[in-house]
């Protein structure tokens, strides 16, 4: 079963975690975190505050906030649009790198804000689809942000 296939409550504890994981161990903890760490629904009801907190990167660094987000098999990031404005608007505060954990291929990839918005911008590189049929997601594959990004 993919990942994609389980159950809410599954994904839910392991979305992030790998990637954030990834990201700490390569940092060598030089960063501090920033953005919201999986709250307990019974603690915050996260739907409730403002989509610009919930987005908040997972990391700060003296270079820039950090986004960390995972793929696998399907070798593609899937970013929703609401996420990406607003880490467009995290980035007028201080640049935005996204770090990407390919869990298939075991690698790293670092990519700024920036480049992934050139790619973004691309008909030809990405496709759209919805999430929960009401969402708009960029699907990107991994080789395009490998060539614009840093390989770590």
């Amino acid at each position: 079963m993919s990942f994609s296939d389980g159950g809410w409550t599954h994904r839910r504890g392991a979305m992030g975690d790998a990637s954030e994981k990834a990201f700490w161990e390569w940092c060598d903890g030089k960063a501090v975190r920033w953005g919201l760490d999986s709250p307990d629904p019974s603690d915050l009801h996260v739907p409730s505050i403002p989509q610009r907190v919930r987005a908040a990167p997972d990391f700060l660094t003296n270079k820039s906030f950090v986004e960390c987000c995972g793929v696998g098999r399907p070798q593609v990031l899937k970013l929703k649009l609401e996420k990406w404005d607003a880490l467009r608007w995290w980035h007028t505060l201080h640049p935005v790198s996204v770090f990407i954990w390919d869990s298939h291929k075991k690698r790293k990839v670092l990519i700024g804000l920036e480049d992934l918005t050139t790619l973004i911008n691309r008909p030809e590189v990405i496709e759209i689809s919805y999430f929960d049929d009401t969402k708009l997601v960029f699907v990107i594959p991994i080789d395009a942000i490998v060539e614009l990004g840093e390989v770590l």
